[in-house]
């Protein structure tokens, strides 16, 4: 057997064996009786192990839940790779220092795929307390890519408050937040003078959404947030004409109407003819 497969061979074994402790974890918890579990003898000998190949257990853990590499899609992870996840997250338990070896190579560089619609429940999710965990550094940088990908024959609304989320990422310089719509990946023209709702505007719609949640502006975003805005309610509005995105700006009690142009919203946004944000007050 070549060193590569036997190396892989031994991955595959590590992996298995970790996973297969959950259930006995669980078992003992479930009868609450003391054990040891992952997080203490099987953690002191995998830790025995040389750096080189816990790394490369650590690399084949992440790339078993990823659709290709330096991509996890949260959906992929509550679904279809739910097994190999949970495996991952035994052992970025079993210890600190398996933590601290882990949760890097998790995080840095990576892009976290989230549907608009999966965002509230992503924000609860283990997976997004550690990658805004307090042991990341801020400037470690991470890419959280919203997905517009509902399309029905009939017309679609929803809305999404992603306050919560703009909250967590002002604070870190080096995340940054970016909009796509697989659906539409074949419409590129960008024409702003077309009408609202007509498919060359459609595309044009997802990039003045990466150009204002890009958070260029940051620091007003955090002013806004922390003084004025109570939600930002992002609509994903399909229909057979393709994505009428708006963004609704809902205030505290008292609070003021920001500056627009300050967020990163174009002047033009207070035409009637072309809107895309709108202010509220907020009813509680």
């Amino acid at each position: 057997m070549a060193v590569s497969e036997t190396n892989k061979f031994l991955m595959q074994t590590i992996v298995g064996f970790l996973y297969k402790q959950r259930q006995t974890t669980m078992e003992v918890a479930a009868n609450d009786t003391p054990g040891q579990g992952i997080g203490s003898k099987q953690a002191e000998a995998f830790l025995l192990l040389p750096p080189e190949l816990r790394n490369n257990v650590y690399k084949n853990l992440i790339e078993a839940f990823q659709i290709t590499p330096g991509t996890t899609d949260y959906l992929h992870i509550c679904t279809s790779a739910q097994d190999e996840f949970t495996a991952f997250l035994d052992l970025m338990g079993a210890s600190r220092q398996t933590r601290n070896e882990l949760l890097p190579l998790l995080v840095k560089n990576q892009t976290i795929q989230v549907r608009l619609r999966h965002v509230p429940a992503f924000l609860e999710s283990t997976l997004a307390r550690y990658v805004f965990h307090q042991d990341v550094s801020a400037e470690t940088p991470i890419i959280i890519e919203i997905i517009m990908d509902r399309l029905t024959t009939s017309h679609t609304h929803m809305e999404c408050d992603i306050a919560p989320l703009l909250r967590l990422v002002v604070g870190r310089p080096k995340v940054q937040l970016a909009f796509s719509s697989p659906i539409l990946d074949s419409m590129l023209t960008v024409d702003l003078s077309a009408p609202v709702g007509s498919p060359v505007r459609t595309n044009a719609r997802i990039k003045e959404l990466n150009q204002i949640f890009g958070l260029w502006y940051r620091e007003t975003w955090t002013s806004a947030l922390d003084d004025s805005i109570a939600r930002v309610e992002l609509s994903e509005t399909m229909g057979n004409r393709g994505y009428n995105g708006l963004v609704q700006l809902v205030l505290k009690p008292g609070g003021k109407a920001p500056d627009l142009p300050t967020l990163g919203f174009h002047e033009r946004y207070r035409d009637d003819e072309s809107v895309v944000v709108r202010i509220s007050t907020s009813c509680c």
